[in-house]
């Protein structure tokens, strides 16, 4: 049995502790946890949803990228990374709220009129946190 499960998103479902996301449909998963696409009843928009494996060390990585990107956009607005909504727990899933990106890697590869290099395609969120980090700390 994996002692780190990930979350099972269920459509329809509302996250959140004022059940704000209502959970459409899953749109990527890693090593870390997996994304949902989900409906901001508040805000009347679509945004994306990180929920974070099970574990003390999941929920820790989690809210360090929170608090970093939180951290890169108070210190540079004009830092094109994408914008931390909110955060919470959700059934022992730390989860972080994004704003909802129009395009992914795929559609940037496929709309590009060129290829990607191998340097651009393997380029990640988490490579962009990383380097803002070694930028901003």
């Amino acid at each position: 049995m994996n002692k780190h499960p990930f979350f099972e998103p269920v459509p329809g479902e509302l996250l959140g502790p004022s059940r704000r996301y209502e959970m459409q449909t899953k749109i990527g998963s890693g090593t870390h946890g997996l994304v949902v696409r989900a409906w901001d009843v508040q805000a009347h928009t679509f945004v994306a949803v990180k929920i974070a494996r099970l574990g003390a060390g999941f929920s820790h990585l989690s809210r360090n990228e929170a608090r970093l990107l939180r951290r890169i956009h108070k210190a540079d607005t004009a830092v094109d990374v994408v914008r931390v909504l909110d955060e919470f727990d959700h059934c022992g899933h730390s989860c972080i709220v994004f704003e909802m990106l129009s395009m992914n890697r795929t559609c940037v590869r496929e709309a590009s009129a060129k290829p990607l290099t191998p340097i651009a395609s393997r380029f990640t969120v988490g490579d962009s946190v990383r380097a803002a980090a070694q930028h901003w700390l």
